[in-house]
């Protein structure tokens, strides 16, 4: 660090492999040209490195922990709400992204932002913590101040052990900026934790989506796609279309859609994939044919 304090053009840097130490005072560094900071290592090392920068506006963050995150503890999790707010803010104030991908779990937060243009650096986080989070209200809150109004397209992936976020408040104020977003990526998890979440202030949840893609579909799936197709009717923002990836698999199992019928002028994208054979049915709901989205349908 004492080192770097000294390099006033830096504009890349990279630190690996950080490990927790007892020392106590570190010199407090500016990198005034820094347009890309990848940091690498045991969480609490990053949090005090990442504590110690001051890095200017449109600057780039990537953390990525090792898997074996057994030793983060929950005023861990605190600490980097305060601290990465601070690296949040100076990214979105020059950046503002037209994709994120966020990736849930019991014992993961991962957040990317994507971008086709190479002059833009990323923002991605990548934090494990193999006891489990208690919740990440924390890390969501670091984003409440960040300009989100250009997302266009999410990347939801959350698993079934991720049903607590619909109960953390931060990450309801967090889902409720996203104001113009049009297409939404998820899987029946990710449709559930949303149908659940408390309105704000008697707002409209992503109120421009329009487009759900929805991945990973099990014979679970139709009912928790009934039902968030019921919430956005219920809320006055019915989307326009749902394409449904489908592997040979879920076909097997004779899932039945033919309920989605009922909700008419919606359009339905089937993807239906094998080994040898790429299909796409399309069909218009409320045309009065619902074989045409039955997963049960032959196939010569």
């Amino acid at each position: 660090m004492e080192s770097m304090s000294s390099m006033s053009l830096l504009e890349y840097v990279e630190l690996y492999d950080l490990c927790s130490d007892n020392s106590g005072f570190w010199q407090t560094i500016s990198l005034p040209q820094l347009k890309q900071l990848i940091i690498n290592g045991q969480f609490p090392a990053c949090l005090k490195a990442l504590s110690h920068m001051t890095v200017p506006p449109g600057c780039g963050l990537q953390i990525f922990g090792p898997e074996d995150q057994d030793y983060i503890t929950d005023a861990d999790i605190l600490t980097a709400s305060q601290v990465l707010a601070r690296y949040c803010e100076a990214y979105f104030k020059v950046h503002i992204p037209t994709s994120i991908r966020l990736s849930i779990t019991w014992t993961s937060f991962v957040f990317y932002t994507i971008s086709g243009d190479i002059d833009i650096p990323p923002f991605n986080l990548h934090i494990e913590k193999l006891s489990g989070f208690p919740s990440m209200d924390p890390l969501f809150k670091a984003f409440l101040d960040c300009p989100l109004s250009k997302v266009i397209n999410l990347w939801f992936e959350p698993d079934d052990s991720a049903t607590f976020l619909s109960s953390d408040p931060n990450f309801s104020k967090f889902i409720s900026l996203f104001l113009t977003l049009d297409n939404l990526m998820t899987n029946p998890p990710g449709l559930q934790i949303l149908v659940e979440i408390p309105t704000q202030n008697d707002g409209v949840l992503i109120p421009s989506l329009k487009n759900v893609r929805l991945r990973h579909l099990t014979k679970e799936s139709p009912p928790q796609i009934m039902d968030f197709l019921n919430w956005r009717q219920t809320i006055g923002a019915p989307i326009q279309v749902l394409t449904l990836d489908s592997p040979p698999s879920l076909m097997a199992q004779g899932v039945d859609l033919s309920a989605l019928e009922q909700y008419s002028g919606l359009k339905v994208v089937c993807h239906r994939n094998d080994a040898y054979d790429q299909e796409v049915l399309e069909y218009i709901c409320g045309s009065g044919t619902p074989g045409q989205i039955d997963f049960r349908e032959e196939r010569s």
